[in-house]
């Protein structure tokens, strides 16, 4: 029994690595053009330098973290689209 459970160790250890590579997708829906742009783009860019630093600290649990972003154009349509698209 003890081998046993030695052995799915061993094999839980050599699967965290594989799994590892895999980045964290975390959605952003801003206004990078529109009415509002100039709000949009410094909150992009501050979610850029916020992913460049937790990557650069080695990412969440190990996984690098990457951003997907749209822009909803100030329209309430597009904000709409967009959370769809994130959620699919």
């Amino acid at each position: 029994m003890r081998k046993v459970v030695a052995l799915v160790f061993l094999l839980c250890l050599f699967a965290v690595p594989a799994f590892a590579a895999d980045p964290i997708k975390i959605g952003e829906i801003a206004t990078v053009t529109g009415d509002f742009a100039a709000y949009g783009v410094a909150e992009v860019e501050s979610v850029k330098i916020a992913v460049a630093e937790i990557n650069a600290a080695g990412g969440i649990l190990g996984r690098p973290v990457e951003v997907i972003m749209y822009d909803c154009r100030t329209r309430q349509e597009d904000m709409v689209n967009a959370a769809r698209r994130l959620v699919e």
